[in-house]
Protein backbone atom coordinates (compact mmCIF):
# COMPACT_ATOMS: atom_id res chain seq x y z
CA UNK A 1 0.00 0.00 0.00
CA UNK A 2 2.84 2.43 0.86
CA UNK A 3 4.23 2.21 -2.68
CA UNK A 4 0.95 3.62 -3.93
CA UNK A 5 0.94 6.39 -1.32
CA UNK A 6 2.58 9.66 -2.39
CA UNK A 7 1.98 11.96 0.60
CA UNK A 8 1.11 11.05 4.18
CA UNK A 9 0.54 13.79 6.76
CA UNK A 10 0.07 12.88 10.42
CA UNK A 11 -1.06 15.35 13.10
CA UNK A 12 0.60 18.38 11.49
CA UNK A 13 0.98 21.50 13.59
CA UNK A 14 2.66 24.70 12.45
CA UNK A 15 3.13 27.53 14.92
CA UNK A 16 4.72 30.88 14.08
CA UNK A 17 6.19 33.32 16.57
CA UNK A 18 4.97 36.88 15.97
CA UNK A 19 7.17 39.66 17.36
CA UNK A 20 5.90 43.23 17.71
CA UNK A 21 9.38 44.73 17.27
CA UNK A 22 12.63 43.39 15.77
CA UNK A 23 14.44 43.95 19.08
CA UNK A 24 12.06 41.45 20.70
CA UNK A 25 13.78 38.63 18.81
CA UNK A 26 17.06 39.47 20.53
CA UNK A 27 15.35 39.83 23.92
CA UNK A 28 13.84 36.38 23.46
CA UNK A 29 17.25 34.87 22.74
CA UNK A 30 18.78 36.50 25.80
CA UNK A 31 15.90 35.56 28.10
CA UNK A 32 16.70 31.83 27.73
CA UNK A 33 13.01 31.00 27.82
CA UNK A 34 12.30 32.77 31.12
CA UNK A 35 10.00 35.29 29.42
CA UNK A 36 8.00 35.39 26.19
CA UNK A 37 8.41 38.39 23.88
CA UNK A 38 6.21 36.98 21.15
CA UNK A 39 2.68 35.82 20.43
CA UNK A 40 1.99 32.40 18.94
CA UNK A 41 0.00 32.00 15.76
CA UNK A 42 -1.20 28.49 14.98
CA UNK A 43 -1.26 28.27 11.18
CA UNK A 44 -2.08 24.53 11.18
CA UNK A 45 -3.66 22.45 13.94
CA UNK A 46 -3.69 18.63 13.92
CA UNK A 47 -4.02 18.14 10.15
CA UNK A 48 -3.85 14.55 8.82
CA UNK A 49 -4.51 13.16 5.33
CA UNK A 50 -3.12 10.90 2.61
CA UNK A 51 -2.65 11.44 -1.12
CA UNK A 52 -2.37 8.45 -3.42
CA UNK A 53 -0.56 8.31 -6.74
CA UNK A 54 -2.67 9.58 -9.63
CA UNK A 55 -5.04 11.59 -7.42
CA UNK A 56 -5.89 15.24 -7.99
CA UNK A 57 -6.56 16.92 -4.66
CA UNK A 58 -8.17 20.32 -4.27
CA UNK A 59 -7.38 22.46 -1.22
CA UNK A 60 -10.03 25.06 -0.39
CA UNK A 61 -10.77 27.48 2.41
CA UNK A 62 -10.98 31.21 3.11
CA UNK A 63 -7.93 33.46 3.14
CA UNK A 64 -5.76 32.69 6.16
CA UNK A 65 -7.06 29.12 6.46
CA UNK A 66 -3.55 27.60 6.25
CA UNK A 67 -3.57 26.46 2.61
CA UNK A 68 -0.22 28.02 1.62
CA UNK A 69 1.39 26.90 4.88
CA UNK A 70 0.32 23.32 4.16
CA UNK A 71 1.84 23.46 0.67
CA UNK A 72 5.10 24.80 2.10
CA UNK A 73 5.30 21.82 4.46
CA UNK A 74 4.65 19.37 1.62
CA UNK A 75 7.36 21.04 -0.51
CA UNK A 76 9.85 21.04 2.35
CA UNK A 77 10.18 24.83 2.35
CA UNK A 78 9.11 24.84 5.99
CA UNK A 79 9.14 22.20 8.71
CA UNK A 80 6.15 21.35 10.92
CA UNK A 81 6.26 22.39 14.57
CA UNK A 82 5.06 18.89 15.40
CA UNK A 83 3.69 15.89 13.54
CA UNK A 84 5.28 14.40 10.45
CA UNK A 85 4.88 14.40 6.70
CA UNK A 86 6.18 11.65 4.40
CA UNK A 87 6.82 12.29 0.69
CA UNK A 88 7.41 9.36 -1.62
CA UNK A 89 8.22 11.03 -4.94
CA UNK A 90 9.48 14.03 -6.88
CA UNK A 91 7.68 17.36 -6.43
CA UNK A 92 7.32 20.38 -8.70
CA UNK A 93 5.54 23.41 -7.27
CA UNK A 94 4.10 26.72 -8.39
CA UNK A 95 3.81 28.65 -5.15
CA UNK A 96 4.63 32.33 -4.70
CA UNK A 97 4.78 34.36 -7.89
CA UNK A 98 8.32 34.30 -9.28
CA UNK A 99 9.73 32.01 -6.59
CA UNK A 100 12.89 30.37 -7.89
CA UNK A 101 13.44 33.04 -10.55
CA UNK A 102 16.38 35.43 -10.62
CA UNK A 103 14.77 38.67 -11.76
CA UNK A 104 18.04 39.97 -13.19
CA UNK A 105 18.39 36.94 -15.48
CA UNK A 106 16.63 36.67 -18.83
CA UNK A 107 13.75 34.28 -19.34
CA UNK A 108 16.04 31.89 -21.19
CA UNK A 109 18.60 31.89 -18.37
CA UNK A 110 15.87 31.28 -15.81
CA UNK A 111 14.56 28.32 -17.83
CA UNK A 112 17.96 26.63 -17.61
CA UNK A 113 18.40 27.61 -13.94
CA UNK A 114 14.97 26.40 -12.80
CA UNK A 115 15.01 23.24 -14.87
CA UNK A 116 18.44 22.37 -13.46
CA UNK A 117 17.17 22.96 -9.91
CA UNK A 118 14.30 20.60 -10.68
CA UNK A 119 16.76 17.85 -11.66
CA UNK A 120 17.07 18.10 -15.47
CA UNK A 121 20.44 17.81 -17.16
CA UNK A 122 21.55 20.41 -19.72
CA UNK A 123 20.94 17.91 -22.53
CA UNK A 124 17.40 17.32 -21.29
CA UNK A 125 16.78 21.06 -21.02
CA UNK A 126 18.12 21.61 -24.55
CA UNK A 127 15.73 18.94 -25.81
CA UNK A 128 12.61 20.46 -24.24
CA UNK A 129 13.59 24.17 -24.39
CA UNK A 130 11.56 24.96 -27.50
CA UNK A 131 8.49 23.24 -26.03
CA UNK A 132 8.85 25.35 -22.88
CA UNK A 133 9.10 28.57 -24.92
CA UNK A 134 6.18 27.55 -27.10
CA UNK A 135 3.96 26.77 -24.12
CA UNK A 136 4.88 30.00 -22.27
CA UNK A 137 4.18 32.00 -25.46
CA UNK A 138 5.86 35.21 -24.29
CA UNK A 139 7.57 35.94 -27.61
CA UNK A 140 10.78 37.97 -27.65
CA UNK A 141 10.48 38.59 -23.90
CA UNK A 142 12.20 35.22 -23.40
CA UNK A 143 15.45 37.13 -24.06
CA UNK A 144 14.62 40.03 -21.69
CA UNK A 145 15.24 40.18 -17.91
CA UNK A 146 12.41 38.71 -15.87
CA UNK A 147 12.13 42.00 -13.93
CA UNK A 148 10.50 43.45 -17.07
CA UNK A 149 7.78 40.75 -17.10
CA UNK A 150 4.17 41.14 -16.06
CA UNK A 151 2.79 38.76 -13.42
CA UNK A 152 1.02 36.82 -16.16
CA UNK A 153 4.26 36.33 -18.12
CA UNK A 154 6.09 35.11 -15.01
CA UNK A 155 3.48 32.48 -14.22
CA UNK A 156 3.41 31.37 -17.87
CA UNK A 157 7.14 30.71 -17.85
CA UNK A 158 7.12 29.05 -14.42
CA UNK A 159 4.23 26.76 -15.39
CA UNK A 160 5.93 25.80 -18.66
CA UNK A 161 9.21 24.89 -16.92
CA UNK A 162 7.49 22.81 -14.23
CA UNK A 163 5.37 21.06 -16.84
CA UNK A 164 8.42 19.63 -18.61
CA UNK A 165 9.94 18.05 -15.48
CA UNK A 166 7.44 15.13 -15.30
CA UNK A 167 7.13 15.18 -11.48
CA UNK A 168 5.28 12.64 -9.36
CA UNK A 169 3.41 15.50 -7.69
CA UNK A 170 2.59 18.90 -9.17
CA UNK A 171 1.51 21.60 -6.71
CA UNK A 172 -0.36 24.61 -8.12
CA UNK A 173 -1.19 27.47 -5.75
CA UNK A 174 -3.58 29.96 -7.42
CA UNK A 175 -1.48 29.94 -10.61
CA UNK A 176 -4.57 29.56 -12.80
CA UNK A 177 -5.99 32.82 -11.43
CA UNK A 178 -3.27 34.79 -13.25
CA UNK A 179 -3.19 35.12 -17.02
CA UNK A 180 -5.64 35.45 -19.87
CA UNK A 181 -8.38 33.00 -20.76
CA UNK A 182 -6.33 31.42 -23.58
CA UNK A 183 -3.46 30.55 -21.26
CA UNK A 184 -5.86 29.29 -18.60
CA UNK A 185 -7.42 26.96 -21.18
CA UNK A 186 -3.95 25.77 -22.19
CA UNK A 187 -3.13 25.07 -18.52
CA UNK A 188 -6.35 23.11 -18.11
CA UNK A 189 -5.43 20.94 -21.08
CA UNK A 190 -1.94 20.41 -19.66
CA UNK A 191 -3.38 19.40 -16.29
CA UNK A 192 -5.69 16.89 -18.01
CA UNK A 193 -2.67 15.40 -19.80
CA UNK A 194 -0.77 15.12 -16.50
CA UNK A 195 -3.76 13.34 -14.99
CA UNK A 196 -3.79 10.84 -17.86
CA UNK A 197 -0.10 10.13 -17.25
CA UNK A 198 -0.76 9.40 -13.57
CA UNK A 199 0.78 12.56 -12.11
CA UNK A 200 -0.69 13.53 -8.75
CA UNK A 201 -1.79 17.17 -8.45
CA UNK A 202 -2.54 19.43 -5.50
CA UNK A 203 -4.58 22.40 -6.64
CA UNK A 204 -5.32 25.47 -4.53
CA UNK A 205 -7.92 27.80 -6.02
CA UNK A 206 -11.00 29.83 -5.09
CA UNK A 207 -12.70 28.71 -8.32
CA UNK A 208 -15.11 26.02 -7.15
CA UNK A 209 -15.97 25.13 -10.76
CA UNK A 210 -12.34 24.17 -11.38
CA UNK A 211 -12.26 22.15 -8.15
CA UNK A 212 -15.37 20.21 -9.18
CA UNK A 213 -14.09 19.65 -12.72
CA UNK A 214 -10.53 18.51 -11.96
CA UNK A 215 -10.35 17.01 -8.48
CA UNK A 216 -10.98 13.52 -7.13
CA UNK A 217 -11.05 14.66 -3.51
CA UNK A 218 -11.04 17.98 -1.68
CA UNK A 219 -9.37 19.13 1.55
CA UNK A 220 -11.28 21.92 3.32
CA UNK A 221 -9.24 24.00 5.79
CA UNK A 222 -10.42 26.82 8.05
CA UNK A 223 -8.48 28.59 10.83
CA UNK A 224 -5.72 26.04 10.41
CA UNK A 225 -8.01 23.09 11.09
CA UNK A 226 -9.04 20.30 8.77
CA UNK A 227 -12.82 20.65 8.42
CA UNK A 228 -13.45 17.87 5.94
CA UNK A 229 -11.86 15.62 3.31
CA UNK A 230 -14.10 14.03 0.72
CA UNK A 231 -15.71 14.10 -2.74
CA UNK A 232 -15.66 17.53 -4.48
CA UNK A 233 -19.43 18.07 -4.63
CA UNK A 234 -19.93 17.27 -0.94
CA UNK A 235 -17.02 19.32 0.40
CA UNK A 236 -17.53 22.29 -1.94
CA UNK A 237 -21.22 22.51 -1.02
CA UNK A 238 -20.31 22.51 2.67
CA UNK A 239 -17.68 25.23 2.13
CA UNK A 240 -20.03 27.45 0.09
CA UNK A 241 -22.82 26.99 2.63
CA UNK A 242 -20.56 28.03 5.50
CA UNK A 243 -19.22 31.05 3.59
CA UNK A 244 -22.73 32.11 2.61
CA UNK A 245 -23.95 31.82 6.20
CA UNK A 246 -21.08 33.98 7.42
CA UNK A 247 -21.70 36.62 4.76
CA UNK A 248 -25.43 36.75 5.47
CA UNK A 249 -25.13 36.54 9.26
CA UNK A 250 -25.15 40.29 9.76
CA UNK A 251 -27.73 40.92 7.05
CA UNK A 252 -30.40 39.05 8.98
CA UNK A 253 -29.71 40.91 12.27
CA UNK A 254 -30.34 44.64 11.69
CA UNK A 255 -29.49 47.25 14.35
CA UNK A 256 -32.77 48.28 15.93
CA UNK A 257 -31.54 51.44 17.65
CA UNK A 258 -30.78 53.12 14.32
CA UNK A 259 -34.19 52.58 12.76
CA UNK A 260 -36.32 55.41 11.38
CA UNK A 261 -39.69 55.17 9.67
CA UNK A 262 -40.43 55.94 6.03
CA UNK A 263 -43.92 55.12 4.75
CA UNK A 264 -44.43 52.91 7.83
CA UNK A 265 -41.42 50.74 6.88
CA UNK A 266 -38.18 50.26 8.75
CA UNK A 267 -35.17 52.04 7.28
CA UNK A 268 -32.06 50.25 8.40
CA UNK A 269 -28.78 52.20 8.48
CA UNK A 270 -26.74 49.01 8.62
CA UNK A 271 -23.16 49.55 9.79
CA UNK A 272 -22.62 45.80 9.34
CA UNK A 273 -23.68 46.02 5.70
CA UNK A 274 -21.31 48.90 4.98
CA UNK A 275 -18.43 47.12 6.68
CA UNK A 276 -19.10 43.92 4.72
CA UNK A 277 -19.20 45.55 1.27
CA UNK A 278 -16.62 48.32 1.68
CA UNK A 279 -14.00 46.40 -0.30
CA UNK A 280 -16.42 45.78 -3.17
CA UNK A 281 -17.94 49.25 -3.68
CA UNK A 282 -17.06 52.50 -5.40
CA UNK A 283 -18.73 55.80 -6.33
CA UNK A 284 -18.96 59.43 -5.25
CA UNK A 285 -21.20 58.56 -2.28
CA UNK A 286 -23.75 61.32 -3.00
CA UNK A 287 -26.44 58.63 -2.81
CA UNK A 288 -25.53 55.47 -0.91
CA UNK A 289 -27.00 52.04 -0.36
CA UNK A 290 -27.48 51.54 3.35
CA UNK A 291 -28.79 47.99 3.30
CA UNK A 292 -30.49 45.30 1.21
CA UNK A 293 -32.88 42.55 2.26
CA UNK A 294 -34.19 39.46 0.47
CA UNK A 295 -37.79 38.79 1.55
CA UNK A 296 -40.47 36.23 0.79
CA UNK A 297 -44.15 36.99 0.22
CA UNK A 298 -44.71 37.18 4.00
CA UNK A 299 -41.96 39.85 4.26
CA UNK A 300 -39.71 37.41 6.11
CA UNK A 301 -35.95 37.71 5.60
CA UNK A 302 -34.54 34.70 3.71
CA UNK A 303 -31.31 33.60 2.03
CA UNK A 304 -32.61 30.46 0.30
CA UNK A 305 -35.08 30.70 -2.57
CA UNK A 306 -37.25 28.02 -4.17
CA UNK A 307 -37.26 27.77 -7.96
CA UNK A 308 -39.49 30.49 -9.50
CA UNK A 309 -40.48 31.77 -6.07
CA UNK A 310 -42.01 35.23 -5.68
CA UNK A 311 -39.41 37.28 -3.84
CA UNK A 312 -38.67 40.90 -3.03
CA UNK A 313 -35.41 42.81 -2.71
CA UNK A 314 -35.70 45.82 -0.39
CA UNK A 315 -32.94 48.34 -1.08
CA UNK A 316 -32.51 51.19 1.40
CA UNK A 317 -30.92 54.41 0.11
CA UNK A 318 -29.75 57.63 1.75
CA UNK A 319 -28.91 60.83 -0.13
CA UNK A 320 -26.52 63.60 0.89
CA UNK A 321 -27.32 65.81 -2.12
CA UNK A 322 -30.06 66.71 -4.57
CA UNK A 323 -29.62 64.20 -7.38
CA UNK A 324 -31.56 62.55 -10.19
CA UNK A 325 -30.74 58.84 -10.16
CA UNK A 326 -31.38 55.51 -11.81
CA UNK A 327 -30.88 52.19 -10.01
CA UNK A 328 -29.87 48.88 -11.61
CA UNK A 329 -30.07 45.53 -9.80
CA UNK A 330 -28.39 42.52 -11.41
CA UNK A 331 -28.22 38.87 -10.37
CA UNK A 332 -24.77 37.27 -10.81
CA UNK A 333 -23.89 33.57 -10.74
CA UNK A 334 -21.02 32.12 -8.70
CA UNK A 335 -18.58 32.96 -11.52
CA UNK A 336 -19.76 36.60 -11.50
CA UNK A 337 -21.55 36.34 -14.83
CA UNK A 338 -24.56 38.64 -15.02
CA UNK A 339 -27.56 36.31 -15.42
CA UNK A 340 -30.52 38.68 -15.28
CA UNK A 341 -31.47 42.03 -13.84
CA UNK A 342 -33.82 44.97 -13.74
CA UNK A 343 -33.78 48.75 -13.48
CA UNK A 344 -36.01 51.80 -13.29
CA UNK A 345 -36.29 51.65 -17.09
CA UNK A 346 -37.38 48.00 -17.25
CA UNK A 347 -39.93 48.66 -14.49
CA UNK A 348 -41.29 51.75 -16.29
CA UNK A 349 -40.30 53.76 -13.23
CA UNK A 350 -39.39 57.45 -13.61
CA UNK A 351 -35.98 58.45 -12.37
CA UNK A 352 -35.82 59.18 -8.64
CA UNK A 353 -35.04 62.77 -7.65
CA UNK A 354 -33.40 62.70 -4.23
CA UNK A 355 -33.01 65.53 -1.73
CA UNK A 356 -30.27 66.23 0.79
CA UNK A 357 -30.88 64.01 3.82
CA UNK A 358 -33.55 62.02 1.98
CA UNK A 359 -34.10 58.36 2.77
CA UNK A 360 -35.71 55.97 0.32
CA UNK A 361 -36.87 52.39 0.10
CA UNK A 362 -36.88 50.60 -3.26
CA UNK A 363 -38.87 47.38 -3.56
CA UNK A 364 -37.96 45.11 -6.46
CA UNK A 365 -40.54 42.32 -6.76
CA UNK A 366 -40.26 39.44 -9.24
CA UNK A 367 -39.86 35.68 -9.63
CA UNK A 368 -36.54 33.85 -9.92
CA UNK A 369 -36.77 30.97 -12.45
CA UNK A 370 -33.06 30.21 -12.02
CA UNK A 371 -31.02 27.03 -12.14
CA UNK A 372 -30.06 25.72 -8.72
CA UNK A 373 -26.89 27.29 -7.34
CA UNK A 374 -25.46 30.26 -5.53
CA UNK A 375 -26.01 33.82 -6.69
CA UNK A 376 -25.11 37.34 -5.61
CA UNK A 377 -26.65 40.78 -6.10
CA UNK A 378 -24.95 43.69 -7.89
CA UNK A 379 -26.47 47.17 -7.39
CA UNK A 380 -25.60 50.35 -9.24
CA UNK A 381 -26.81 53.88 -8.51
CA UNK A 382 -25.91 56.37 -11.22
CA UNK A 383 -26.93 59.56 -12.94
CA UNK A 384 -29.22 58.71 -15.89
CA UNK A 385 -26.80 59.84 -18.60
CA UNK A 386 -25.74 57.88 -21.66
CA UNK A 387 -22.27 59.44 -21.81
CA UNK A 388 -19.92 60.37 -18.95
CA UNK A 389 -22.10 58.55 -16.43
CA UNK A 390 -21.52 59.54 -12.81
CA UNK A 391 -21.66 56.56 -10.43
CA UNK A 392 -22.89 57.44 -6.97
CA UNK A 393 -22.67 53.95 -5.47
CA UNK A 394 -21.81 50.59 -7.05
CA UNK A 395 -21.80 47.50 -4.81
CA UNK A 396 -20.78 43.98 -5.82
CA UNK A 397 -21.90 41.10 -3.59
CA UNK A 398 -24.48 43.28 -1.87
CA UNK A 399 -26.20 40.03 -0.86
CA UNK A 400 -25.59 36.32 -1.45
CA UNK A 401 -28.34 33.72 -1.71
CA UNK A 402 -29.07 30.17 -2.89
CA UNK A 403 -31.67 28.92 -5.35
CA UNK A 404 -32.86 25.37 -4.71
CA UNK A 405 -33.25 22.70 -7.36
CA UNK A 406 -36.50 22.57 -9.35
CA UNK A 407 -38.01 19.18 -8.56
CA UNK A 408 -40.15 18.99 -11.71
CA UNK A 409 -37.30 18.70 -14.24
CA UNK A 410 -33.55 19.35 -14.63
CA UNK A 411 -32.70 22.79 -15.99
CA UNK A 412 -30.29 22.93 -18.96
CA UNK A 413 -29.66 26.69 -18.60
CA UNK A 414 -29.22 29.31 -15.90
CA UNK A 415 -32.57 30.98 -16.62
CA UNK A 416 -35.73 28.99 -17.46
CA UNK A 417 -38.51 30.48 -19.58
CA UNK A 418 -42.22 29.77 -19.34
CA UNK A 419 -43.43 30.68 -22.84
CA UNK A 420 -46.89 30.57 -24.29
CA UNK A 421 -46.59 27.58 -26.62
CA UNK A 422 -48.96 26.76 -29.48
CA UNK A 423 -48.66 23.40 -31.27
CA UNK A 424 -50.53 23.12 -34.56
CA UNK A 425 -51.05 20.16 -36.86
CA UNK A 426 -50.45 21.43 -40.43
Amino acid sequence: MFSNMLVKAENLYKCYRLYNKPIDRLKQKLSFGRKKYYEEFQALRDVSFEIMRGETIGVIGPNGAGKSTLLQLICGISNPSSGKIIINGKIAALLELGSGFNFEFTGRENVYLNAALLGLTKAEIDECYHRIVSFADIGEFINYPVKTYSSGMIIRLAFAVNLMTTPDLMIIDEALAIGDINFTAKCMSAIKEMQKKGTSIILVTHDMGTIRNLCNRVIYLENGRLIEVGPPNVVVEKYIKMMREKQNLRQTNPISEELSIISERAFDRSNEFEHRVEVFRYGTGAVKIKNIELLNEENQSINTVEFNQNIKFNVYLESSANKKISVVLNILDNKKNSITGCSFTSANQPYLETTTGGKYLLEFEFKLPLQEGHYSVFIQIAAPLIEDTVYYDVVTDALVFEVKKWKTAPLPAKVYLFPKLNVMNL
